[in-house]
C-alpha cells in the first residue's frame, strides 16, 4: 500500500504560515488597543481625580496660580484623552483590516484543505478497492486450489 502524498502540500504550508503570521499581526494589534484603552483608563482616573481635589481645595482656599496650574492640566489630560481616543479608533479600523485580510487567508487554506480532503478520500477509496481486489484474488486462488484437491 502506497503511501498518501497530496500535490500541493508546500502551498497549503505555505498558506497555514501565512494565515499564522495574520494572526500574530491580528494579536499585537489587539494588544496595542488594550494597551491603549488602558491607558484611556488613567487619563480618565487623573481627570476625576482632579476634579475631586479641586472641589475640596476650593473650598478651602482661593489661589489663583494653582487654579491656572489644574486648568491648564484638564486641559492637558483633556487634550491627551482625544489624542489616544483617536488613536484607538485607527487601531480598531486597522485591527479590522487585519481582520479581513484573515478571512481571505483562511478561505484560501480552507480552499486547498477541503481539496485534500477530498484527495485522500479518492486515494483511500482506490485503496480499498485495491484491496478488496487482492483480498478477491487470494480467495478466488484458493477456491481454484481446492476444486482441484478434490
Amino acid at each position: 500500500m502506497k503511501k498518501f502524498n497530496f500535490t500541493l502540500q508546500s502551498l497549503l504550508d505555505i498558506r497555514l504560515r501565512k494565515e499564522d503570521e495574520i494572526k500574530l499581526m491580528l494579536a499585537k494589534k489587539i494588544n496595542q488597543i488594550q494597551q491603549s484603552f488602558a491607558i484611556q483608563n488613567e487619563i480618565h482616573d487623573k481627570l476625576r481625580d482632579l476634579q475631586e481635589t479641586e472641589k475640596k481645595r476650593r473650598k478651602e482656599t482661593e489661589n489663583v496660580s494653582l487654579l491656572k496650574a489644574s486648568v491648564a492640566y484638564r486641559f492637558k489630560l483633556k487634550a491627551d484623552l482625544i489624542e489616544i481616543v483617536r488613536k484607538i479608533d485607527t487601531l480598531k479600523n486597522e485591527a479590522d483590516n487585519i481582520r479581513a485580510k484573515l478571512t481571505e487567508a483562511t478561505k484560501q487554506r480552507r480552499a486547498i484543505e477541503i481539496l485534500k480532503e477530498n484527495k485522500f478520500s479518492e486515494w483511500k477509496k482506490e485503496q480499498n478497492d485495491l484491496e478488496q481486489k487482492f483480498i478477491d484474488d487470494i480467495s478466488q486462488q484458493s477456491f481454484i486450489r481446492k476444486t482441484r484437491q478434490l
